[in-house]
């Protein structure tokens, strides 16, 4: 971007818009941005949200950040929009590792609200923190992936995840201080984060992303457990052989009784299930996780007669529809035979599901 003359006149209109941010020396919560690596060049100090560096002089021209107090996000393009940064407390020398060098265009508060999440380094919420109020989908550049051992939720549902984009195994947390990650099996293996709660505008999952609830009870009442992702073992999301009833809101999902979705498993369209007695599934679901969709069936639509994945003998399998039509298939994966009645529909869905089958 062409920079201005860097003048008196200059200065002038800075300052004069600077004095709109409201400057103080002791702010309570305050970034102060330099143009150059290592807190050198000119400068300006924000204690408020801007949204447009432009006509202060300083678009594009962000270097090093010093960080006050509070918790701020710097973004790519006016309106804070595009990529942006999320920077703690704190001395920033260069904003290189960050990949903004010369990119920030406006600033505002993160974390401040009750919706924030709050990252420790160690056990307790002892060590570094880091507060987010947005999606964070990699944590790398921030200083904190595969670093977060405790987490405090004020509010909301959150989902943690081992690798960044929201990929590899996740885990849902709602509100309270959770004091050790280890219980979770997920001690400094977190890489992204964001919220799951549908009241909040950032972090609700994608149009057409896979998105499940687990109620306690039958008719959708008592506790609920959220998931956008795939789920390994219930037992520390303190939620296994709980859930009586279901709401798929998108996608395919596979419900299995035994953690790492292995035991009698049954797979979900998107739709309501009111009692998982009718499907012999009541109090037994252990793991679950998303599959691809069922062979036409258009995206988010459920489709008739859903079938149930369900470990034979020795191995074997059977894939079991509400119509009655079963079909079966050996340890290999391979189809030995049907029930009269089923249609080459039904049968091309079974060998698609049985591809998601899990691990022996």
């Amino acid at each position: 971007m062409k920079h201005e003359g860097g003048g008196l006149r200059g200065w002038i209109r800075a300052a004069l818009a600077l004095a709109g941010l409201g400057v103080a020396a002791c702010a309570t919560a305050q970034v102060t941005l330099y143009e150059h690596d290592n807190f050198q060049g000119r400068s300006i100090t924000a204690e408020r949200d801007t949204e447009n560096f432009a006509p202060l002089g300083f678009n594009d021209r962000v270097s090093s950040a010093e960080v006050r107090g509070g918790v701020w996000q710097l973004c790519e393009d006016a309106g804070y929009r595009g990529q942006c940064i999320t920077l703690n407390p704190g001395r920033h020398p260069s904003l290189r590792a960050y990949g903004m060098n010369d990119r920030v265009s406006s600033v505002r508060r993160a974390g401040s609200g009750s919706s924030a999440i709050e990252l420790y380094e160690h056990d307790s919420f002892q060590g570094r923190r880091f507060a987010a109020g947005e999606d964070t989908p990699n944590l790398a550049p921030l200083g904190f992936n595969d670093q977060v051992s405790s987490v405090n939720v004020p509010s909301g549902q959150w989902q943690l995840c081992e690798d960044a984009d929201y990929r590899g195994r996740c885990i849902t947390l709602g509100p309270g201080r959770h004091a050790s990650l280890n219980a979770f099996g997920f001690n400094d293996r977190v890489s992204s984060l964001r919220r799951l709660d549908a009241g909040a505008a950032p972090g609700l999952p994608a149009p057409g992303a896979p998105a499940i609830e687990l109620y306690e009870h039958d008719d959708f009442a008592g506790r609920v457990f959220r998931a956008a992702g795939p789920v390994v073992n219930l037992q520390p999301e303190g939620f296994n052989d709980t859930t009586s009833s279901v709401q798929v809101r998108s996608g395919r999902w596979e419900l299995c009784g035994d953690a790492e979705y292995r035991g009698r498993c049954i797979v979900l369209e998107p739709g309501s299930y009111r009692r998982l007695r009718e499907r012999d599934m009541n109090d037994l679901v252990s793991s679950l996780r998303p599959l691809a969709a069922a062979p036409g069936t258009p995206p988010g639509q459920a489709a008739s007669g859903a079938p149930a994945l369900e470990r034979g003998m020795f191995e074997t399998w059977r894939v079991r529809f509400d119509d009655g039509c079963v079909v079966y298939f050996n340890r290999e994966g391979q189809r030995t035979a049907s029930e009269p009645g089923c249609s080459a529909q039904q049968a091309q869905w079974a060998e698609q599901v049985i591809l998601q089958r899990p691990a022996r």
